[in-house]
C-alpha cells in the first residue's frame, strides 16, 4: 500500500522535486481561477453589476453607459476597466466611439465555475 505524502512532510524534509511539483500545481490552480475570482471580484460593486445588465441587451458606447448613472464619466470609465481587465466585457472602437459589449469568454468562464460549485455536495 503507498503510502500518503502530506505537503508539510515534504517541506520539512526539503524533497525540492517533491515541492516543486506541489507548487507547480498550485500555481496551474491558482492561473485557472485567477480570472473567475476577478471577476466575481468585479461584480461586488453595484455599479458594475449595473453596467453588466445593461450590457446583456447589447453593446452600447460609453458615452450612453455613462448617461444611465450620476456619477461623472471618468468614473464609469474606471467601471468599464475594471470590468474589462476581469474579461467579463470588451470594447471596440468605431469611429470616435468606444462600444462595449459582453465578453463572452469571460462570462462562459463565470458561468462554468458556479456551474462547477453547485455540483459540489451540499454538506447538510
Amino acid at each position: 500500500m503507498a503510502q500518503k505524502i502530506r505537503r508539510a512532510d515534504c517541506f520539512d524534509k526539503g524533497e525540492a522535486p517533491l515541492r516543486d511539483q506541489y507548487f507547480q500545481i498550485d500555481l496551474i490552480k491558482y492561473a485557472l481561477h485567477y480570472k473567475v475570482m476577478q471577476g466575481l471580484t468585479a461584480l461586488a460593486d453595484p455599479t458594475r453589476q449595473r453596467i453588466v445588465e445593461m450590457l446583456a441587451t447589447g453593446a452600447m458606447s460609453s458615452g450612453d453607459i455613462a448617461r444611465q448613472f450620476e456619477v461623472s464619466a471618468p468614473a464609469i470609465s474606471q467601471h468599464l476597466k475594471t470590468l474589462r481587465d476581469a474579461k467579463l466585457v470588451r470594447v471596440r472602437a468605431q469611429a470616435q466611439k468606444r462600444f462595449y459589449e459582453l465578453d463572452p469568454e469571460g462570462i462562459t468562464a463565470l458561468v462554468d465555475w458556479i456551474a462547477q460549485v453547485r455540483g459540489f455536495p451540499s454538506g447538510s
